[in-house]
């Protein structure tokens, strides 16, 4: 069957250049003004103008582009399919490392880690820009700061504003000290948080951009919350994606939070990482002068060589290293997807990689390693839930080295 753009006459791709820049350039700044509807004609005006002229990177740009307003929707998987529609065309070093960073940022909100992971490692590799090898080390700050390495992903976040600054990439450097912020927030550290955040809030360039100036406000609320200072809380107008207004939404509950209200908030969360942050810190930061001995945290070896609940002994787990797989993987999970249970399946593929065996012994193997971390102190902390297991979302993580 033909295409639309296979019935479009091949017209001279010089000729279109100029106009293919424009429209590419006028997409990106209406999608991040919330004008969705606007953008998405304007990418894809380019995807079928370049495709016509033969212009390939720039039909793949316009492509790429759709997918961009996808993602502002909150329609994640289709921006996944669409970013990877785009690199599977596009020829230029440039264009394909900006197009594979977006994807990797992609299977990080969707919280595929590992994913993200191999792609940003490959841009790095072959990253023709400095602001191609910022964005990169940045969003891989993000994976670490979902994996509970706040060290990590603080050394990430510097380094890449550092890198974006030179660059000339104000956005993306504020972007990412927003991040580091967020860091902040997630390490109980609302105060060095807030004053990261409010220096942003000031920022020209902050100001100026409708997405980050919103999720930058967000973030400055929830600190001011919970360091028992008043919040503006702006609402969102309705042209606003759909993350906007569930973060407004997890503001005003953060105001006086309630477990009702926490499930709530969890039940309706968009597939979006500013969704799994915002639970993280309404959950474990709207609590003033909790301190770490007074709540039931979670202390776990990045390797799962130990553990420790609230104040009771260290249990090491160095010469246990199933129980060691399986801790970490549901540690993991309890930061990455708050309150949502992991299948047996995966939990097994985790604790056991690479070991093929039934379903059957999968699950008394699975069954035997719950109840024996819960015997060696995790009783009040694992819950079996829905065909898998988690880590009880009253239970604050810390994962150290």
């Amino acid at each position: 069957m033909l295409r639309t753009v296979d019935l479009l006459p091949v017209v001279d791709a010089g000729a279109v250049s100029t106009r293919l820049r424009t429209l590419l350039a006028s997409g990106e700044h209406t999608a991040r003004a919330h004008q969705l509807d606007r953008a998405r004609e304007l990418f894809d005006l380019a995807y079928v103008l370049g495709t016509a002229a033969g212009a390939t990177d720039e039909a793949a740009l316009g492509l790429a582009g759709l997918g961009y307003v996808a993602h502002f929707r909150s329609e994640v998987l289709a921006a996944e399919d669409l970013y990877t529609r785009a690199l599977e065309t596009v020829r230029g070093p440039e264009p394909r490392g900006l197009i594979a960073t977006r994807l990797g940022f992609a299977h990080y909100d969707r919280g595929e880690l590992d994913a993200a992971v191999v792609v940003l490692t490959r841009v790095l590799a072959n990253a023709p820009t400095s602001a191609l090898v910022g964005r990169a080390i940045g969003t891989l700050g993000n994976v670490a700061r979902a994996r509970g390495e706040s060290d990590r992903a603080i050394a990430l976040y510097d380094e890449a504003s550092h890198v974006l600054a030179i660059a000339g990439e104000r956005r993306m450097a504020a972007t990412f000290a927003m991040d580091r912020a967020i860091a902040e927030l997630l390490r109980r550290r609302p105060q060095s948080a807030l004053v990261q955040l409010e220096k942003l809030t000031r920022d020209e360039v902050v100001r100026n951009e409708s997405q980050l100036g919103s999720l930058v406000n967000h973030y400055t609320a929830l600190a001011r919350l919970h360091c028992g200072l008043p919040a503006v809380i702006a609402e969102p107008s309705p042209a606003d994606p759909v993350i906007v207004h569930y973060l407004a939404r997890a503001c005003r509950i953060a105001r006086t939070p309630s477990r009702d209200a926490m499930i709530e908030l969890e039940e309706t969360a968009p597939l979006n990482a500013h969704a799994r942050v915002t639970l993280q810190v309404v959950d474990t930061l709207c609590r003033p002068g909790a301190a770490l001995g007074e709540t039931r945290a979670l202390v776990v070896a990045r390797s799962g060589s130990f553990f420790r609940l609230g104040p009771e002994e260290l249990v090491p787990l160095a010469q246990r290293p199933v129980l060691a797989r399986l801790l970490i993987a549901l540690a993991r999970a309890r930061l990455e997807r708050p309150g949502a249970p992991i299948a047996g399946e995966r939990l097994a593929e985790l604790t056991w990689p690479g070991e093929r065996m039934g379903a059957g012994a999968m699950k008394n193997r699975i069954h035997v390693a719950i109840a024996t971390l819960r015997k060696l102190g995790l009783r009040s902390a694992l819950e079996s839930c829905g065909g898998g297991y988690r880590i009880d979302r009253d239970v604050d993580i810390l994962i150290v080295d």
